[in-house]
């Protein structure tokens, strides 16, 4: 209870963690499911105690993720990491800082970008550059650092025909380089910039 209220001592974290716990049977509930299949408590402790089959999403999504960056076939692959990135609902254990939770929160957020990653590169395989463009930017919302998804993005938008929002593209990564790391971006990003200025 003190790693869910730390600003409360035992028997004053009760009072929420008792809500806490109600609400979790409701919602069992909801879903058709009676609570005491799988949360059993009493003054002293809660446990998880399923007493039928059940799934989490974080197991679910890294089986998945797993699975399909395994993948060789590429429609299998991409059906697959969609079907992961679906169950994606937010933040892993967010405002928890136990050394398992932050472990476990690093692991999954690596393996979204693992999977938009290999997303991006199936699409731009197969000339869906629109789509991949879209899981290049997915990845810069969380990590605009990766330089060599912005240079990605670059040749999406040369292969659409469009090398002004290429040009910005690499404008965009000069700009966050510098104000982040106070560095130009690599020759070989550089040197597609000019290939892309050039025509």
């Amino acid at each position: 209870m003190t790693l869910l209220w730390p600003e409360r001592d035992g028997q004053q974290a009760r009072h929420p963690f008792n809500i806490v716990v109600w609400r979790l049977r409701k919602l069992y509930e909801q879903h058709g499911v009676a609570g005491e299949d799988f949360v059993h408590s009493n003054r002293e402790r809660v446990a998880f105690v399923p007493k039928r089959p059940f799934r989490f999403d974080q197991d679910e999504f890294l089986r998945l993720t797993t699975a399909g960056l395994a993948e060789k076939q590429l429609a299998q692959r991409e059906a697959v990491l969609k079907q992961a990135l679906a169950l994606w609902k937010g933040v892993p254990f967010s405002g928890l800082y136990t050394t398992y939770c932050l472990e476990r929160r690093e692991r999954l957020e690596l393996l979204r970008i693992e999977a938009w990653r290999q997303l991006l590169a199936d699409c731009y395989a197969k000339r869906a550059y629109a789509e991949a463009i879209d899981w290049g930017n997915a990845i810069l919302r969380e990590d605009s650092l990766r330089e060599q998804v912005h240079c990605e993005l670059m040749r999406c938008y040369v292969a659409l025909g469009q090398p002004v929002l290429a040009v910005r593209q690499y404008q965009r990564c000069a700009e966050i380089m510098e104000r982040e790391l106070g560095i130009r971006p690599f020759s070989a990003t550089q040197q597609l910039y000019r290939q892309i200025v050039e025509g």
